[in-house]
């Protein structure tokens, strides 16, 4: 059985302060890579986006005719320098 459209308001991309209705998208299918940099200075950073809620704003489309979205999500990311001890949090001499 389809399950029934969620409708809720979300913020105006257009009209900052003022809301406006969408329908909730179910995620279906995510894959969420991770970006890797290295720094000059020798460490790396790892960070990974993860979406937690996709809405489609309703009757809403870009300048190319999409549709427009407003989506929520949450990152995590992880820094690692080779001379740093994890435990102490301080550089070796």
């Amino acid at each position: 059985m389809p399950m029934q459209p969620v409708t809720k308001m979300v913020p105006d991309p257009d009209n900052p302060g003022q809301e406006t209705p969408g329908t909730v998208m179910r995620i279906v299918e995510v894959e969420e890579p991770f970006s890797h940099a290295r720094l000059e200075d020798g460490t790396y950073i790892t960070a990974r986006l993860a979406f937690t809620e996709v809405v489609r704003l309703n009757d809403r489309i870009d300048e190319q005719g999409n549709p427009k979205y407003q989506v929520t999500h949450t990152g995590s990311l992880a820094i690692y320098h080779p001379d740093v001890r994890r435990n102490e949090g301080r550089h070796h001499a």
